[in-house]
């Protein structure tokens, strides 16, 4: 028998601690496979989830969205993200 440690802490899909109560007020709907987080914006939303957003837009299109995304432009992000058990991994955004 194996036994698997989880070197992410103690953080959990389904028992999120403190850290990603920011995401709340934007998660619009959560399952064991993906988050759907609407309204994107640093400052309003987890941090873990920012990242991996922008982590995504680097390789896709070679720059950092949220240096795009500002209050005067008014450009919003919604973005389709993957628990790992350790962090969140963005599987895809869009800007409206």
């Amino acid at each position: 028998e194996v036994e698997v440690h989880d070197d992410c802490g103690h953080h959990g899909h389904h028992d999120q601690d403190e850290s990603h109560q920011g995401a709340k007020g934007s998660l619009l709907s959560r399952s064991s496979e993906v988050s759907i987080m609407h309204e994107l914006r640093p400052g309003k939303a987890d941090q873990a989830a920012l990242d991996a957003v922008r982590m995504l837009s680097f390789e896709l299109f070679e720059c950092d969205v949220w240096e795009v995304i500002s209050k005067k432009n008014r450009l919003k992000v919604s973005s389709c993200l993957r628990w790992t058990g350790c962090d969140w991994k963005a599987i895809g955004f869009g800007l409206y």
